[in-house]
């Protein structure tokens, strides 16, 4: 899929249902209801160069998706993305790593500003937890930069911004001082814009 302009689309801009190896680059997404792309059970898809505005960003749902290159601009009331993964006894041979479980979902250089509701949410429950790296993330003041839940979380070498007030959570837990969140064992390399000391 590429190319489309989707101003105020039903409910997600674009949804994948149970598909491999799709391709979906160069979009623009625009006011839609429910989300930017929403994937359900969808398999080694790469979602890539695409605008988003003013609707929450990527949803990936299963395993091996890749989600990188995307400007979102969430107009102060939206949410970056949610990453989660599918049970082990749905998915195919080809999409396991040599540890036997599910390859993991991954969210690679992006660009996420104005955000308004959440950051980053991640809960992959029965999976290998999420890639989420090198990521830039500008949050209004007092928005959950993180929510991190249930399954390991490698999220690393980002770039957080909020003008006041940060927070992360892991596991239902606030988190108001980047140091703190670090101690979690998330983000060792990124960093706290304006706040290299907390």
């Amino acid at each position: 899929i590429s190319g489309i302009y989707t101003p105020g689309a039903d409910n997600a801009g674009i949804g994948l249902q149970q598909g491999q190896s799709d391709l979906i680059e160069h979009n623009t997404i625009i006011n839609a209801l429910s989300g930017a792309l929403d994937y359900y059970y969808e398999l080694d898809s790469i979602v890539r160069y695409n605008y988003v505005e003013g609707v929450s960003g990527f949803y990936p749902h299963g395993s091996n998706n890749i989600v990188y290159g995307n400007i979102v601009n969430g107009l102060g009331t939206k949410a970056a993305f949610n990453i989660s993964g599918v049970p082990s006894d749905y998915l195919s041979h080809n999409t396991y790593g040599s540890d036997g479980g599910p390859l993991p979902n991954q969210i690679l250089n992006n660009t996420f500003y104005n955000i308004g509701w959440y950051g980053m949410m991640a809960n992959s429950g029965p999976t290998n937890g999420p890639v989420i790296r090198n990521n830039i993330i500008y949050a209004n003041p007092s928005v959950k930069l993180t929510v991190y839940t249930e399954a390991p979380v490698d999220s690393d070498y980002n770039c957080f911004y909020s003008p006041s007030s940060p927070r992360w959570n892991v596991n239902g837990v606030d988190y108001w001082s980047f140091s703190a969140f670090q101690a979690t064992g998330h983000d060792s390399h990124s960093v706290d814009l304006l706040r290299c000391d907390r």
